[in-house]
């Protein structure tokens, strides 16, 4: 059976989700990728496959920009938002293999230019690198660190205490550290603070250093050119392209822009280590550490999606058979990795479209009928 084939079968093979939770799924006829992505409002869509650690096929559908003419390939750059915090993981843990850190020591023993307030709720626990790898810091929710291009971009401090030019929530501790599970941006602008504290290097230098260059990730970047044409724009629910924000120097949370064939590089990295193979970046442990929730803190559900919480990465499921996540989304976007260890198998999808997300459920559901793989998938987030 060839690859053609099954990559076709799969194309024609997309069953409309109910986007209601009235009506049932099965009973929709089944269409092609680029019909559902015209009825969703996403102009774009690039995806790859992976299997037994190389990638089996990858296509783009759709432009870069609706209306544009221009092509959407496995080279195309999306914003991948949120994903970038599982490549700051990775390059935290390196830090943490070499034995420049530690993931249970307090952070502020490594903070040179801010440190963590005391507070009441960090009299007996402290904030720690895992606790914020794996959102457990205590540190609130909060998006937005993106400044007004008219003045200058905020300091990481000023982020971190939420002073102008920055317009966000402060870092300040708001439950004991380790206690309770709150998915928090502002966890991974303090770890970037801690990388350049300890290191002396930039973000963009160290992520290069420590994950990009070795994994070959050549088209990953914080600065592309944004007057590219291999370069997409996000969308809104009703296919509106939006302008490109100005990058903030608050960079470890989610600037990254990034390819389909790059993801995939990253995807075979963790599939390796994931089962015990030996890998380019990571030590096998410290990849099966990532995937290992806290039993104590496992949480019921996470944007109704995931079921459990790793460093860096989102779990489904528990044991040799579970699936994790690295997910990204927000100003017209939709990145996602899924990967399933126990079959070797893993999935890559970014989109320039706001309704992304139920682009990638079906797309998914159609890659599972194809070659008899269950992902456990939820079949949507709520709102």
């Amino acid at each position: 059976m060839s690859t053609e084939d099954r990559v076709g079968r799969i194309e024609d093979g997309i069953i409309p989700i109910d986007l209601t939770g009235e009506g049932d799924a099965t009973a929709q006829e089944p269409t092609h990728i680029t019909n559902r992505m015209s009825v969703l409002n996403v102009p774009g869509v690039s995806i790859a496959l992976i299997r037994n650690s190389g990638v089996v096929w990858s296509r783009g559908y759709g432009t870069t920009e609706a209306g544009s003419g221009m092509p959407v390939t496995c080279d195309t750059l999306f914003r991948i938002q949120s994903m970038t915090k599982t490549l700051t993981a990775v390059a935290t843990l390196r830090l943490v293999e070499a034995g420049n850190l530690d993931l249970d020591t307090d952070v502020n023993e490594y903070l040179t230019s801010w440190a963590v307030p005391d507070s009441e709720f960090t009299v007996e626990q402290k904030v720690t690198l895992r606790r914020l790898l794996n959102h457990t810091s205590g540190l609130p929710e909060t998006k937005h660190f993106r400044r007004d291009a008219s003045v200058p971009p905020p300091s990481l401090q000023q982020v971190l205490d939420g002073e102008p030019p920055a317009y966000n929530e402060a870092a300040r501790v708001r439950a004991v550290p380790g206690t309770s599970h709150q998915y928090a941006n502002l966890g991974y602008i303090l770890i970037q603070q801690i990388l350049e504290d300890v290191t002396s290097k930039p973000y963009a230098s160290l992520l290069n250093d420590l994950v990009l260059e070795p994994l070959g990730m050549k088209n990953t970047t914080l600065a592309p050119d944004l007057g590219s044409e291999h370069v997409a724009f996000g969308h809104s629910e009703l296919g509106v392209p939006g302008a490109h924000r100005s990058c903030t120097l608050a960079q470890a949370h989610g600037e990254l822009f990034s390819t389909a064939g790059d993801l995939a590089r990253l995807a075979v990295e963790l599939l390796r280590g994931a089962r015990g193979l030996p890998g380019i970046l990571l030590e096998s442990e410290t990849v099966r550490m990532m995937l290992r929730p806290d039993p104590e803190l496992d949480p019921a559900t996470i944007f109704g999606i995931a079921d459990g919480q790793g460093l860096g990465l989102f779990l489904m499921g528990r044991g040799d058979d579970a699936t994790f996540l690295c997910l990204g989304g927000g100003e017209g976007f939709l990145s996602a990795i899924v990967a399933k260890p126990h079959s070797d198998t893993a999935f890559v999808l970014l989109c320039n479209g706001a309704n992304g997300w139920p682009l990638a459920i079906e797309v998914l559901n159609a890659i599972a009928t194809e070659y008899g793989i269950e992902w456990g998938f939820k079949p949507m987030p709520p709102g």
